[in-house]
């Protein structure tokens, strides 16, 4: 605060006052528009972040896309090369046979036979070694291309190519990210620093207007003071200047009208920063309760979705229990009334059984009455039917002993008839027997003959096919290791053409044994020491289909 004399209030000191008031308002207006424009900046800064990721992936698929079709031409035009290659090497055979057939008919009376045999033996040797040959690559090919573990080998080379893509994919966006934190933090903490600024600014502007406002209202009131002095002696000499008095009271009261005046429109202005600043401060204060209000109900909207599905959760375990219970009490009461059936059941059966057994009981007594009576008729019908039966069986015998007599002399006409036809069938069954004999004799020892031919044919058999197994058995075991000298080979190819790159990035179960391991790394080693500096570019592309038909 100032100690010297306090400025009048003047129209002169009050326009003074309005320009510094609308200095400082636009100073507030281009901090306001500086904030805005930092938020736009912001916002320009992330969309072009959005962008720049999205021309990345765009492009990024872009590539995958061109490398797919790259490679698809690359097998093709691998495919003819290797079809254009044995159509080649066919014809150039064909051509080199028929003109190694030709020669001698060009000039038949230049060699002789000896030497023709010779020059025909040569050519059909050196024929022989190229058809070998070319089919020796043809087969080499073809282990190549059908062996199961060089395709999977290749598989495992591409997954490591993309694994090291995804982990450089990885590291950048983790690099992009970091900076983009640190930006979004920067810009964070500018913004901070700018509010702190604007805040410390505002207050020390309204502590200045407050001491301004206070040393305006003590240089008034002095000025009053000075003014009712001024009024006092001049009412000392009333009588002597009452007209001077009357005018002097006039103008004091004018200037005191116009300073309160004065003071008014200054506290009214004060007024009005004050409440424009409780505004600013309001909005400040309602736009970071807006935002965690906002937070919190999203965070009492998750609440009460949690406890919403909590509620269903358990509404839904109530209605389990109680259709639980529904369905035990619906339960206990078809069984209390299967019960009271069941006791019903056994009371009207026990009921029922009574009442039969006594009808039983009176049955069992009146059948056994009937039967009594009934058993006393049947055993006089019985007597009186076997008196009858007796006689009739005496008159049966009779008639039947008759009649086995006569029965008994045809059976032994009939039996006498009979021996001397087996007799004379004897007789002709035993020559037939010796006839049948010396037969069977002449086939068993046919029979053991031909048995004994047929096992000496079996076993030359069986020796001839499991000599032919046993050469099969090596030449399939010739043709496995041969097999996996080819794969073998291959493998280390493809180890050599991409260890370097691949290093740290092959997955488990690419390396087979311990000194493959032992050859990758020192083939890596040999490469990073000879190798220029930088990777290979592509991924996938390193591992083209003319790089598999060359391995």
């Amino acid at each position: 605060m100032t100690t010297g004399k306090q400025p009048r209030m003047t129209a002169a000191y009050v326009d003074q006052l309005m320009v510094q008031r609308r200095v400082d308002e636009r100073s507030h207006n281009d901090l306001r528009r500086y904030n805005h424009e930092v938020n736009i900046l912001s916002h320009a800064a992330a969309n072009e972040q959005r962008m720049t990721f999205q021309r990345r992936a765009n492009e990024s698929a872009r590539f995958a896309a061109e490398q797919m079709m790259e490679e698809q031409i690359e097998a093709q035009e691998d495919a003819q090369r290797t079809h254009e290659r044995l159509q080649d090497q066919n014809s150039r055979l064909a051509e080199e046979i028929q003109r190694r057939r030709a020669e001698p008919l060009e000039g038949p009376c230049q060699r002789p036979p000896a030497a023709m045999r010779s020059h025909y033996l040569i050519d059909k040797c050196t024929v022989l070694n190229m058809r070998q040959t070319v089919r020796r690559e043809v087969e080499v090919q073809r282990i190549c291309s059908e062996s199961d573990e060089l395709r999977g080998l290749e598989q495992t080379l591409k997954l490591a190519y993309l694994n090291r893509e995804r982990a450089a994919q990885y590291e950048e966006k983790q690099l992009v990210r970091r900076l983009q934190e640190d930006v979004e933090q920067a810009i964070a903490d500018k913004m901070e620093h700018d509010r702190q600024e604007a805040l410390r600014a505002e207050a020390m502007k309204a502590a200045l207007r407050r001491d301004m406002a206070a040393e305006q209202r003590e240089s008034l009131q002095k000025q009053v003071d000075e003014r009712q002095q001024l009024m006092e002696e001049a009412a000392r000499v009333y009588l002597t200047a009452v007209s001077c008095a009357h005018n002097m009271t006039q103008e004091a009261e004018r200037d005191r009208q116009m300073v309160a005046a004065i003071v008014a429109a200054v506290e009214r202005e004060d007024r009005d920063e004050a409440m424009a600043l409780s505004a600013k401060r309001d909005a400040t204060r309602a736009m970071v309760r807006e935002a965690e209000e906002n937070r919190q109900h999203e965070l009492e909207r998750r609440l009460r979705e949690e406890a919403a599905q909590e509620e269903d959760i358990r509404r839904h375990q109530e209605r389990l229990a109680a259709r639980q219970a529904q369905v035990e009490a619906e339960r206990k009461r078809k069984k209390e009334v299967a019960d009271a059936n069941f006791r019903a059941v056994v009371e009207s059966t026990e009921k029922q059984r009574c009442e039969e057994e006594e009808l039983r009981l009176l049955r069992d007594m009146l059948w056994e009455e009937e039967l009594a009576a009934k058993r006393e008729a049947d055993d006089r019908e019985r007597a009186r039917k076997a008196e009858e039966n007796k006689a009739e069986m005496m008159r049966a015998h009779h008639e039947q002993l008759k009649q086995r007599e006569r029965r008994r002399e045809a059976e032994a006409a009939v039996e006498a008839q009979r021996v001397s036809d087996m007799m004379a069938k004897f007789r002709a069954d035993e020559e037939r027997e010796k006839v049948a004999l010396e037969q069977r004799e002449r086939a068993k020892a046919h029979h053991r003959d031909s048995i004994q031919a047929q096992r000496l044919e079996r076993e030359r058999l069986y020796n001839m096919e499991r000599q032919q197994e046993l050469q099969e058995l090596e030449k399939e075991k010739e043709r496995e290791e041969y097999k996996k000298m080819v794969v073998a080979e291959a493998r280390k190819r493809l180890l050599e053409q991409h260890a370097a790159a691949l290093e740290g990035y092959l997955p488990k179960g690419a390396v087979k044994s311990a000194e493959e391991l032992e050859y990758v790394r020192k083939l890596a080693a040999q490469q990073r020491s000879t190798a220029p500096y930088g990777q290979p570019q592509s991924a996938v592309a390193a591992m083209s289909a003319s790089d598999r038909g060359r391995a």
